[in-house]
């Protein structure tokens, strides 16, 4: 069940890489791209550390698969 997510993940990588590329190459010769860049990985961290702590809330914390026994 990974593919579309995996799918959907490459597009915004690709479509995101694109546009800040596009409008902020121009401001101080390349740099305002990188500064951009650095600030939307520092977004993306802060809103999967919220996802993770939410679903460990809402699901529980992992747990070990059952090992079966082995007769």
């Amino acid at each position: 069940f990974g593919g579309p997510a995996s799918g959907i993940c490459f597009g915004l990588i690709v479509f995101l890489e694109l546009w800040r590329t596009v409008i902020f190459e121009q401001i101080s010769a390349g740099w305002g791209a990188i500064i951009v860049g650095v600030l939307m990985i520092l977004v993306f961290t802060v809103v999967d550390r919220y996802i993770e702590v939410w679903a460990r809330k809402t699901y529980g914390p992992y747990t070990e698969p059952k090992k079966e026994a082995s007769s």
